[in-house]
């Protein structure tokens, strides 16, 4: 499996009539259904569109915390087992 399209990703209206999801080469990657303001595509696409940048803020959470004492509080113990799961979830195969 390849690695995944690097952000920023973006999100525009394409002249064929679907809501498209661009990574910075110009591909679409996701399209959705006009009119634009069918919701649940939209959501769909700004989600896609925010993978990137919360895939890299997700890592750099984990790793600033890990240079704390916060990874080892109890409290705080199901958020990062979660956190590391979304991130191998999103990395699988890289």
């Amino acid at each position: 499996m390849t690695s995944h399209t690097p952000g920023p990703w973006g999100l525009m209206e394409h002249r064929d009539g679907y809501y498209a999801l661009t990574p910075p080469d110009g591909r679409c990657s996701y399209f959705g259904k006009l009119p634009c303001q069918d919701a649940e595509d939209h959501a769909n696409a700004a989600l896609i569109s925010a993978a990137p940048d919360l895939l890299a803020a997700l890592k750099e959470l984990l790793w600033s915390a890990s240079r704390t004492s916060l990874e080892t509080d109890g409290d705080y113990s199901n958020a990062f087992t979660a956190a590391r799961a979304a991130i191998d979830k999103a990395t699988k195969g890289q």
